[in-house]
């Protein structure tokens, strides 16, 4: 028990003293609860020490360390780990994704680095996010009176509040492009069979 008439001790004579002891120094100390309470050197009325009351002590030091100093301490720091652990996969994958996926198509590298072009190519000329960036900006200043087919077509698009005129899934130099009308491959000056 906790020592009340002991100056040196926190004491227990209220509910949220307990508590007050408990939690603060309890979890502050490496050896928990155990310096707070007083010392069991009591006799009991046959002048021989309260076994008992040694063991009940024991138990109650050994236990509150296990529950709380160990138990409840490192879940809370797991669960701190785990979280960290956590954003830190997902940082590696936007990561990996970002070195590995075109942004605009989401087409993987190894498609692109199997052609003549190249992955780094690809996405510094061909899908530049900031091309698409720039042309909503360009759209944005631009007088809509003055707009071509085009650039009505995706400010309609953009206004709608969709992406459709990004050509996800889809690039030139792959082959997967929008065939135009007179069977030539929008964006270039080749000729594909139809």
């Amino acid at each position: 028990h906790l020592d009340p008439h002991n100056g040196n001790a926190t004491g227990c004579s209220s509910l949220a003293e307990c508590l007050l002891t408990h939690f603060d120094p309890g979890l502050r100390s490496d050896t928990g609860i155990s310096e707070y309470l007083s010392e069991l050197t009591t006799l009991d009325d046959d002048s021989r020490m309260s076994y008992e009351s040694i063991f009940g002590r024991l138990c109650y030091d050994v236990s509150y360390w296990a529950i709380v100093s160990v138990t409840l301490i490192n879940m809370v720091a797991g669960i701190i780990i785990d979280s960290f652990g956590q954003l830190r996969d997902l940082h590696n994958k936007a990561q990996m994704d970002m070195t590995t996926k075109c942004f605009i198509c989401g087409l993987n590298a190894s498609e692109f680095n199997r052609e003549d072009s190249g992955f780094d190519n690809h996405t510094s000329k061909e899908h530049n996010m900031f091309y698409y960036l720039y042309l909503r900006e360009y759209l944005r200043s631009k007088d809509p009176n003055e707009y071509t087919g085009q650039e009505s077509y995706v400010d309609g698009i953009i206004k709608q509040g969709s992406i459709a005129y990004v050509p996800i899934g889809k690039a030139l130099a792959l082959g997967r492009g929008i065939r135009h009308s007179g069977g030539r491959w929008f964006g270039t000056n080749k000729h594909k069979d139809k």
